[in-house]
């Protein structure tokens, strides 16, 4: 999962079968969310809350209504604006949070504040704390220092994890030097907030995504593992490359 993607559902796009598991600030193959249950109790009661309508979207995309049936989390109405707001143009996080959090709140859209069995499952099957087997995609995990919203400790102690695993997962973790939660996928052109009405705008690229690029690419390619290539950070920015395993 590249958080840069859009944002727009932690996964509404994910599929189990893809090869190549990417991470900026998230998971891997597995699913949505990294440590589900903790994320629903904190969130519920914020005004991140559409996160959670985007995550409940992203594993019925993945796992289907038979997994993750829509109706055991959501109302009527939460189920209507998956539709209509989280997998509809525009897929924008700004548009979507504008669209969410000024005109419902949270009662209005889950059907309460527990998992159910069935999301329950698949919250602890999707919690890399809980992983006992190494997955066949290999893992990038590209963080930035001073990324305040994802601690670099909690991808360390990720990282950490899965690399102890028997056989080891196949991962590398890259710290961005400076870069933060939002600036390690990307920064937004000044003056471009809002050109389109959806309060999109236009993004550069951050420094790190050269070296993902390449990455993917290596991957795609079958390179060798451990991957020889050293992360550049565009010239700009200082990384360090950590938990190769």
């Amino acid at each position: 999962m590249v958080r840069g993607r859009s944002d727009r559902a932690v996964g509404v796009q994910h599929h189990r079968e893809l090869r190549t598991g990417v991470v900026a600030q998230g998971n891997g193959r597995r699913g949505t969310g990294v440590e589900f249950t903790s994320f629903f109790s904190y969130t519920e009661t914020t005004s991140t809350w559409p996160f959670l309508l985007m995550t409940a979207a992203g594993f019925n995309s993945a796992y289907g209504n038979g997994a993750a049936p829509l109706g055991e989390v959501l109302t009527g109405t939460g189920k209507k604006l998956v539709k209509t707001v989280i997998k509809s143009e525009p897929f924008c996080l700004a548009s979507i949070f504008a669209t969410l959090d000024s005109r419902y709140t949270y009662n209005q859209v889950f059907s309460g504040t527990t998992l159910p069995p069935a999301w329950q499952t698949l919250a602890n099957e999707n919690d890399p704390a809980g992983f006992t087997t190494a997955g066949p995609a290999p893992i990038l995990i590209a963080q930035g220092s001073a990324d305040t919203t994802v601690l670099p400790a909690s991808s360390a102690t990720l990282a950490a994890q899965l690399c102890a695993l028997s056989p080891p997962q196949h991962l590398e973790r890259w710290t961005y030097t400076g870069l933060d939660h939002n600036s390690v996928v990307g920064t937004q052109v000044p003056g471009t907030g809002n050109a389109n009405g959806n309060l999109d705008a236009v993004w550069g690229s951050s420094d790190s995504i050269a070296d993902i690029g390449q990455w993917m690419s290596d991957r795609f390619a079958g390179g060798s593992w451990p991957d020889p290539y050293v992360p550049t950070g565009n010239g700009a920015t200082t990384v360090t490359q950590t938990n190769v395993c």
